[in-house]
């Protein structure tokens, strides 16, 4: 499974310029209640939760990685009955993601039977409509602090659930859990790991913790923290107006707790782009859900600390792409689809009644995702034959890309290494054939190093 992708993970870090007003925070309509559980979907490792915002029925992304509650229109005509607005700015990651932006107060925000009954947004306009289009689901803002601030939260990955928890009312014993304490900075969480490698001579990192990047980790280069020599140019996700670039390697080993990681992969973002953000000089990089889907977590703010024990992903591999192909959805289009369905008709006689079966051909035409290339990498597979930016993705191993959600597409483009891909695209109303074979791009590194 693909796990490591990252097409959208700086929605994430904003600053937002704002008066600031306090709310009353999230509490359970049942004062007597001990806890609530919420499926979720999990999407490229990002949590999506039902939420209500006024009575509106919502998806958010939780992101322990943002301080504010953003909500998020496709189109600047989406419009929700919001309350108490006045416009702010918002910085977001990447030199050109500065744009304005409202500040609401005085909504009312559900989840299950949490509410918030005097919650701030803050409202953007998503132009470019990077996050539904990098996750290939209708996802309407984003939540983090507000919804951790009064609880304590389990995230279970392999159950597809969080569940909230009464802070004075929790009776869990975690004697069997690992535990590092949080430290706070701008209410966002950070925790301190250590890794091995020659390139970092600092004892311990801080880290980021951040359920809304995709990724493993995320080193800041600094002094005593350095750049391996082997690494790869790469985008690494995208702003809301700006691509996120930086550099791709490996490290020998990360602790998280008693947990080693051995060679995660590592990514290196433009160090600029994050501290024109966060102005943080303590901050070393992030921890994201490749590492944190591997756990069942208990998040406590209210203490100060997590609680995390293995679970079964525990050892799979880090994936990653390996075909140079960034895809997302770009639309929708309309299919005619040909079903072959049994058709009964009755034959009446004076002797008897008699039903015969026959098949019959329905055409029937339905909308369906449109899937483009929004970019190709360097130096990769994809662009060595020519495959371009804005190029439609029809057919991918001989099945129609409709048919598949963006997920399992990359996953084939995460497969092994040497396994053929056979695409088929649409370019300027013409139908072109591509084939590549997928390549390690570390092991590239490796290899040219040797030469």
């Amino acid at each position: 499974m693909l796990r490591s992708l990252l097409i959208i993970s700086l929605f994430i870090l904003f600053s937002l310029t704002t008066s600031g007003q306090e709310t009353d925070g999230f509490r359970f309509i049942n004062p007597n209640q001990r806890s609530l559980k919420i499926k979720f979907k999990l999407v490229n490792n990002l949590i999506i939760i039902p939420v209500q915002l006024n009575g509106v029925e919502l998806s958010f992304l939780l992101d322990t990685g943002v301080d504010k509650t953003l909500l998020i229109a496709l189109e600047a005509g989406d419009s929700l009955d919001l309350k108490q607005t006045h416009k702010i700015n918002i910085r977001g990651l990447g030199t050109d993601d500065s744009f304005g932006a409202y500040q609401s107060n005085g909504n009312y925000l559900e989840i299950g039977e949490a509410v918030n009954p005097n919650q701030s947004v803050y409202y953007i306009i998503d132009q470019n409509n990077h996050l539904t289009s990098g996750l290939g689901l209708p996802v309407n803002g984003i939540i983090g602090y507000d919804l951790f601030e009064n609880f304590i939260v389990r995230i279970d990955y392999k159950g597809k659930n969080i569940k909230l928890y009464q802070p004075d009312r929790f009776k869990r014993k975690l004697k069997h859990y690992e535990m590092l304490p949080l430290q706070f900075y701008r209410n966002k969480p950070y925790l301190s790991i250590t890794a091995l490698d020659e390139t970092i001579t600092k004892s311990s990192l801080n880290l980021l913790l951040d359920t809304g990047n995709g990724s493993s980790f995320w080193f800041i280069e600094k002094e005593l923290i350095a750049i391996p020599e082997l690494y790869f140019e790469d985008i690494l996700g995208y702003g809301f107006s700006s691509v996120i670039k930086g550099k791709r390697s490996k490290v020998n080993q990360v602790n998280f707790g008693k947990y080693k990681f051995k060679s995660p992969n590592v990514a290196y973002p433009e160090i600029d782009q994050i501290l024109q953000v966060e102005n943080n000089l303590l901050r070393d990089g992030t921890v994201g859900s490749e590492i944190l889907r591997r756990f069942k977590l208990f998040v406590d703010y209210p203490n100060k600390q997590i609680f995390f024990r293995a679970n079964s992903s525990l050892k799979e591999p880090f994936n990653y792409d390996k075909s140079g192909l960034i895809l997302d959805y770009d639309g929708v289009k309309v299919v005619e689809e040909v079903k072959r369905i049994k058709m009964n008709s009755n034959l009446h006689t004076s002797e008897f009644n008699t039903q015969s079966t026959s098949r019959s051909l329905i055409i029937s035409v339905v909308v369906k995702p449109k899937i483009s290339v929004k970019s190709i990498r360097d130096l990769s597979p994809a662009q060595e034959v020519e495959i371009l930016p804005g190029d439609e993705l029809l057919k991918i191993n001989g099945k129609n890309a409709y048919s598949l959600d963006l997920e399992e597409i990359r996953d084939i483009l995460a497969g092994k290494k040497g396994s053929r891909i056979k695409l088929v695209f649409l370019r300027n109303e013409e139908e072109i054939k591509k084939e590549f074979y997928l390549r390690d791009r570390f092991e590239d590194l490796m290899n040219n190093s040797k030469n």
